[in-house]
C-alpha cells in the first residue's frame, strides 16, 4: 500500500536526519521533531494521522533504537521526547485537552515534554520514563 510505503519511507528520512544533525541543545532537536512529526503526518496523504499519533511511531522509534543499541542515538539520547500515551498520562497525573491519540495541537505536545522534564530535572526522559511505564503496566495488570 502507498501510505504504508510513504510513512515508513518518511519516518526512516526524519529519524536519519535527526541522528545525523549536530545536535547541541533541547530546542534543536525540538525543532527537527516537529517537523518530523508534521512530515509523518503528511505521508498519510489526507488520511487522519495525529501529531498525537505521529509522536508515538517516532519517539518510540528512538526508544527502540536506543534499546538496540544503535550507535549515533547516543548524540541524541539526552534530547528525545518520551513517548506520550494513557499509560505515562496516568502515572504522571497529567491532563491534556484530548485523548493523546486524538491530540493535534504540537505546541500542547510540547508543553508535556517541557513539564515531563522540569518534574524529573535529574534524569534522562526516556531513562525515567522506562521504570514509570513500568510501573503503570503493573498497576493496570
Amino acid at each position: 500500500d502507498i501510505i504504508i510505503r510513504n510513512a515508513r519511507q518518511t519516518l526512516h528520512t526524519s529519524v536519519t536526519a535527526i541522528l545525523s544533525a549536530e545536535i547541541n541543545t533541547q530546542e534543536e532537536f525540538d525543532a527537527l521533531h516537529k517537523a518530523a512529526c508534521y512530515d509523518l503526518i503528511s505521508a498519510f496523504r489526507g488520511q487522519t494521522f495525529t501529531v498525537g499519533q505521529a509522536q508515538k511511531w517516532i519517539n518510540m522509534t528512538f526508544k527502540y533504537l536506543h534499546l538496540l543499541d544503535y550507535p549515533k542515538v547516543q548524540n541524541v539520547y539526552e534530547y528525545c521526547h518520551i513517548p506520550i500515551d494513557s499509560y505515562m498520562l496516568n502515572i504522571t497525573d497529567y491532563t491534556m485537552s484530548k485523548a493523546w491519540s486524538k491530540l493535534n495541537d504540537y505546541h500542547e505536545y510540547l508543553e508535556y515534554q517541557n513539564w515531563f522534564r522540569d518534574k524529573y530535572p535529574n534524569n534522562i526522559p526516556l531513562d525515567k520514563e522506562f521504570y514509570l511505564w513500568l510501573e503503570e503496566s503493573k498497576k493496570q495488570k
